[in-house]
């Protein structure tokens, strides 16, 4: 189903950047670097 709602350019503006800010917070969840140096060989992300 869809819905399609007529707004002003101001609201489509911000409707649009906070799709792409959630985006980018979402991609910048899966890259999680961690040092071999923090790591132990008891723990299970090891």
């Amino acid at each position: 189903m869809v819905l399609e709602v007529e707004v002003d350019d101001t609201v489509a503006a911000y409707i649009l950047m906070d799709r792409i800010r959630e985006a980018n917070a979402n991609r910048k969840e899966r890259r999680h670097n961690i040092k071999l140096e923090a790591l132990h060989q008891e723990d299970e992300r090891f």
